[in-house]
């Protein structure tokens, strides 16, 4: 939509990144992946019980939770505060003290059948900040 993602700063128990017609905790069936978005949610560092509290992460961040934010960008840059941090990039395993991420638009061509819609829910997929701002 042309709006930059406001940056994030804080200690993050874990980051999911995707972009692809499925992503956790996405408020419709399926999300664009051809928006040129990256889709993220971070999972805040916060005391265990806390999180448990949070009906197990509002079942698997299907629902707003204090601890959850969630952001939709067509680029990203994760830094750690001193050790290297393990990742997992589509399965192949990555350690490293900083990580940068960007989509491509129209970098990659496939064929799809005659009933493809980019967006088949044309609803909002979330808003494009939630949680507790800071």
């Amino acid at each position: 939509n042309g709006e930059a993602a406001r940056a994030w700063e804080g200690e993050a128990l874990f980051v999911l990144i995707g972009n692809c017609r499925r992503f956790t905790g996405a408020r419709t069936a399926q999300a664009n992946v051809e928006d040129g978005l990256l889709e993220v949610t971070i999972v805040e560092d916060a005391a265990t019980t806390n999180l448990l509290g949070g009906a197990a992460l509002e079942g698997v961040f299907g629902r707003d939770s204090a601890c959850i934010v969630r952001r939709r960008t067509p680029s990203l840059t994760i830094e750690s505060r001193g050790d290297s941090v393990e990742y997992s990039l589509d399965g192949e395993m990555l350690e490293t003290e900083r990580l940068r991420l960007a989509t491509e638009p129209e970098t990659l061509t496939i064929p799809v059948g005659d009933g493809y819609q980019p967006d088949p829910d044309e609803g909002e997929l979330w808003p494009l900040e939630t949680g507790t701002d800071r």
